[in-house]
């Protein structure tokens, strides 16, 4: 059993708790290791911190818990899976794959490695262009964009010939893909007897069914469940159709019935940010309000004026961000997730009350460029004075969000960004208004 605070993860002891024969307290040890190592690598600021070599240390502490046996059969263990891993070289398996699919092209070893990497672009740009509207349900309107890509692609890689049977080779494939997808949908929908002329139509409905809205919007579930209702209306009989809404109508309902679990979900989320709202709001803005107002004094006027129109283009922003926010989560949800409302107006809360702006354009730069030297000095410095309320911050929000349910595990990935942009921290502190009340009445606004 792993560690409370580690969820959809197999762990050291998991994997190999009964291999090693781990007593207890290894196990409660070990667990502690991994647990600190997926924290420290979740929520470390340190601009040094290295993956790799907090991996390797976090090796080396759990081998000082096992004793000299277990420390030689866990390397022997680790040693069989990289030669397995070896053995299992999934890559040189889809190479081998592929040189053999592509045999008639008679490539070279790295023009084959190049054709799938040109092959996986055509992928990707073939994706981004088919389904995006509603008029896109077109019979293989999809087929189209991917042949239409492929030869802008292949034209200058491969010469006529190569080409001619790269398409025949294509086509082949995308005939069996075909079959295989017919046989698929008729078993799979058994009660409503369908040819295989439906089936062929229901595969390519699902292969060139649009994501979006005409204006580029995504469709929520209950569009899409529209839109398929009408399909499926125009190719099925009478009776077949009936037999479709019945079970149709089952599954909406199922989902929707999912919806009360997304709700409750949310409460813990709300109980989260609520708290972290209060800290900010009691302990951390007061101090942060008092120090910006002592800076106030060394701000020229002009730029006092640049920075309230600023603000006041950051509040409009946030406004109309929320709006679109409230939007979306209507239209994909209706009314069945009100907690998930709730939950985006506080996250917008803690938005207003700390100004973040990720982004600067031409005329912010400028304000940047016009600031004083003194006044950008006299920042730094009080930023410097400040390090250990940002650290008190940093470490409520870990044990705020750890008190409230957050766990570690599953596929996480932490993107570090070492290179710290100072126009853009410059420019949030200016913008947090000196005055505490100021702060809290547009936070409250939202």
């Amino acid at each position: 059993m792993a560690h409370p605070k580690i969820k959809n993860t197999i762990t050291v002891t998991d994997q190999y708790g009964e291999q090693l024969n781990l007593s207890k307290q290894q196990i409660l040890e070990i667990d502690e290791l991994t647990y600190k190592w997926i924290k420290d690598y979740a929520w470390s600021i340190d601009p040094d911190y290295d993956e790799k070599i907090e991996r390797s240390r976090y090796y080396k502490a759990i081998y000082r818990k096992l004793n000299d046996e277990q420390r030689s059969q866990f390397r022997e263990i680790k040693q069989e899976l990289k030669r397995d891993n070896k053995k299992h070289d999934f890559k040189k398996r889809r190479f081998e794959i592929k040189k053999k699919e592509y045999a008639s092209l008679k490539l070279s070893d790295n023009k084959l490695v190049e054709l799938q990497e040109i092959l996986q672009k055509i992928q990707w740009e073939t994706n981004d262009k088919s389904g995006y509207k509603v008029e896109d349900y077109t019979i293989n309107h999809r087929r189209k964009v991917y042949l239409k890509i492929a030869y802008e692609k292949l034209k200058t890689f491969l010469n006529q010939e190569q080409l001619k049977e790269f398409y025949r080779l294509d086509q082949l494939n995308e005939d069996w893909i075909l079959k295989d997808q017919i046989e698929l949908i008729v078993n799979m929908n058994e009660s409503l007897n369908l040819t295989n002329e439906q089936a062929e139509l229901i595969y390519n409905y699902r292969e060139n069914k649009t994501s979006k809205d005409s204006s580029g919007e995504i469709l929520s579930e209950f569009e899409e469940w529209e839109l398929e209702k009408s399909f499926k209306k125009s190719i099925l009989s009478e009776q077949q159709f009936k037999k479709y809404i019945e079970w149709q109508e089952h599954n909406e309902k199922l989902r929707i019935s999912y919806f009360d679990d997304e709700n409750k979900g949310k409460i813990q989320k709300i109980k989260e940010i609520e708290s972290y709202l209060d800290y900010l709001i009691k302990q951390h803005l007061p101090i942060l309000c008092n120090w910006r107002e002592t800076i106030e004094k060394a701000i020229p006027g002009n730029i006092k004026l640049e920075l309230d129109a600023l603000r006041n283009t950051y509040h409009n922003d946030l406004r109309k961000t929320l709006l679109e926010h409230l939007k979306a989560h209507k239209r994909h949800t209706k009314n069945y997730v009100p907690k998930g409302k709730k939950l985006i107006k506080l996250e917008f809360k803690e938005r207003a009350l700390i100004p973040g702006v990720h982004y600067l354009d031409e005329k912010q730069k400028t304000l940047i460029d016009n600031c004083p030297k003194n006044l950008i000095k006299l920042i730094d410095n009080k930023q410097i004075e400040l390090k250990d309320l940002y650290i008190k911050k940093h470490n409520f929000y870990i044990d705020n969000y750890e008190e409230h349910g957050g766990t570690y595990g599953g596929s996480l990935k932490v993107i570090r960004n070492k290179e710290q942009n100072t126009n853009i921290q410059l420019i949030n502190t200016l913008l947090l208004h000196p005055q505490l009340s100021k702060n809290i009445e547009f936070a409250d606004s939202i």
